[in-house]
C-alpha cells in the first residue's frame, strides 16, 4: 500500500488519501474463475486502510490495471468496492458466462475529499 497526502489548490488543507493495489492469481487453482461453471462468479477480498487513516468512510475508486484471460473465451469483468468503512472495504471481482480469468491486478484510490 502506498499512502499519499495531497494539498488543495491554496495549500491550506490536506486531502486524506490512501492508494493501493491487489493482485489475484487464479492460475493452477480450483477457483471458479478458471472453471467451466458458467454464470456469474465472484471473488471478494477485504482491503484494510492504514490504522487511523480515515475518520469516516471515504470514497473509493477501483480500476483494472492487469489481466490474464483465456484466449478461447469472451473477456468480461466487473470490479466493485462495497461495504466501505473508515477501516477498509471489500473489493468484489466478478466474471460471467464463458469467461476464464487466470489473473487480475486492481488499483484502488480512497479519499475523504
Amino acid at each position: 500500500k502506498i499512502v499519499a497526502h495531497f494539498f488543495n489548490q491554496n495549500k491550506t488543507s490536506m486531502a486524506v488519501v490512501a492508494i493501493g493495489t491487489h493482485v489475484g492469481n487464479y492460475w493452477e487453482t480450483d477457483h471458479p474463475f478458471v472453471g467451466d461453471e458458467g454464470g456469474e462468479r465472484e471473488d471478494t477480498v477485504h482491503i484494510s486502510f492504514p490504522e487511523g487513516k480515515f475518520e469516516a468512510a471515504p470514497e473509493v475508486v477501483v480500476s483494472l490495471h492487469q489481466f490474464d484471460f483465456d484466449a478461447g473465451a469472451n473477456q468480461r469483468i466487473k470490479l466493485r468496492a462495497v461495504n466501505v468503512t473508515s477501516e477498509g472495504f471489500d473489493l468484489v471481482i466478478a466474471v460471467w458466462a464463458d469467461t476464464k480469468l487466470y489473473g487480475v491486478g486492481v488499483s484502488w484510490f480512497a479519499t475523504l475529499g
